[in-house]
């Protein structure tokens, strides 16, 4: 038990005492991690951060693209289907690469 004051706002790095976990105290709580800190380490998750950041970025450019085309095609088949709305079910009739990218 420390008996000493010591500044709430301080981070203080020791082992927990229940679970023997390294970890710091800030602001009166016990922050604790698992992993080894080396520059690898810390190298690899900011690589992993930046790569889901662009499949994440990759995805929703995907999905507008994909929406895009549908718009587009719909555009183009205007008259197509104004004359007869149910030929929107039979888009398979014709390939179309519009609706291939959808």
């Amino acid at each position: 038990m420390l008996t000493q004051k010591t500044n709430t706002s301080e981070i203080i790095f020791s082992p927990d005492s229940s679970s023997a976990r390294p970890g710091a105290w800030f602001l009166g709580r016990f922050l604790y991690w698992d992993k080894t800190l080396r520059k690898s380490v810390i190298a690899l998750e900011r690589t992993q951060e930046r790569i889901e950041k662009l499949l994440g970025f990759l995805t929703w450019v995907i999905i507008f693209a994909g929406w895009l085309c549908f718009g587009l095609w719909i555009f183009y088949n205007l008259e197509i289907l104004s004359a007869n709305p149910l030929s929107v079910l039979l888009f398979w009739n014709k390939s179309n690469p519009l609706i291939l990218i959808f």
